[in-house]
């Protein structure tokens, strides 16, 4: 029996997996966005922050929190799709044509992975840097006595104004990079400017490291460098962290700069390493779980409804989320290879699709 047109076949899935896909993200986007919002209206009042503010806080925010839930919206909405075309007869259809199951599923995952490649251009660009904005916003509205600006963080301590370049904040510690002081006397005379390669807010106290500090005289003006030096600062870590980006959510080139950076510097480096192992196997990840869940659509769910493929895409999903996350505090505990750690379950997964679709072709 001829075949079907390939082109009408592609056509076919991928519009129904892409539509399936893009209504699951509206779905649970929407739900994150709303929970976000629930969030930021208690806090509406403090400060400048506004009704109006809260609204663009969070519409910054919808760029990372696409990248960041895609996976999921993908893995289900592929589900779904599939599973609809399979209750309507289509997908039997499709492999009384002679289509191997394995050629349509390829065509799910080519799907899926055009959406990826664009999803992974937001998280590496527009993501990161609206989270900026979104961190910028709030900081500034909740906080008088701080900015954020193209020129870092600014910050009032007493008669010291404090910059930093950029401010990271993970697992308990606050960390700011390429620090300067401006100490002022009373009468509003410079009195002092400390430069510090970074400040860091650990067990309750500050530190300098890579310490160059200029006092200024009548008629001189004294130098001093150290290798570290304690900083007594009244600056709340909290409020500082509010303008921090997670690690999470920078970009692959900013996370590998802070590697570096920590490495260089024998500094503890497994929450940058996590992230950026993560990110850079997300894609692949995302691909890997779609082509794992495809032999669903070839089994129960032909006789199961909406609900039915969108309770098991949820159970696969929070099941793979927690496996992974239990893969990574394993490897952060024994000092597993982090490259093996988020390797590991995508073989796995691409490994159960291969066995299933040699078995069933």
């Amino acid at each position: 029996m001829a075949l079907l047109p390939v082109r009408r076949v592609d056509r076919l899935l991928a519009s129904t997996v892409a539509a399936s896909t893009l209504v699951v993200m509206a779905v649970l986007i929407g739900f994150d966005i709303l929970l976000a919002l629930v969030e930021e209206f208690e806090d509406i009042g403090e400060g400048d922050y506004t009704l109006v503010k809260a609204l663009v806080y969070v519409a910054y925010t919808v760029p990372r929190r696409i990248h960041e839930n895609f996976a999921y919206c993908a893995l289900i909405g592929t589900l779904v799709g599939l599973g609809l075309l399979a209750s309507q007869g289509e997908l039997t259809a499709l492999r009384a044509a002679g289509l191997a199951k394995r050629r349509i599923a390829l065509a799910a995952v080519a799907t899926v992975a055009a959406m990826t490649l664009a999803v992974t251009a937001l998280g590496e660009s527009l993501a990161p840097q609206g989270e900026r904005w979104a961190q910028a916003l709030a900081l500034q509205a909740k906080n008088r006595d701080y900015a954020l600006s193209g020129l870092g963080l600014w910050a009032r301590d007493a008669d010291t104004v404090v910059n930093a370049k950029r401010v990271l904040s993970d697992a308990g510690r606050l960390e700011m990079r390429e620090v300067r002081l401006f100490a002022f006397e009373p009468g509003g005379r410079l009195a002092e400017v400390t430069r510090a390669g970074r400040a860091v807010h650990e067990e309750g106290q500050w530190r300098l490291d890579e310490v160059q500090r200029f006092r200024f005289h009548d008629d001189r003006v004294e130098s001093q460098a150290l290798a570290s030096d304690a900083w007594q600062s009244s600056l709340d870590p909290a409020v500082l962290g509010q303008g921090a980006i997670r690690a999470r959510y920078l970009d692959l080139a900013s996370l590998w700069e802070s590697w570096q950076y920590r490495k260089a510097n024998r500094l503890h480096t497994q929450d940058i390493e996590a992230a950026f192992w993560m990110r850079l196997f997300s894609p692949l990840t995302t691909l890997a779980l779609v082509f794992a869940v495809t032999p669903f659509a070839f089994g129960a769910l032909r006789s199961g409804g909406f609900g039915k493929r969108l309770f098991l895409g949820i159970v696969i999903a929070v099941s793979f989320y927690f496996l992974q996350r239990a893969l990574i505090n394993l490897a952060d505990v024994y000092g597993y290879s982090l490259p093996l750690v988020n390797a590991l379950p995508l073989l796995l997964l691409g490994l159960a699709g291969w066995v299933y679709y040699r078995r069933h072709p």
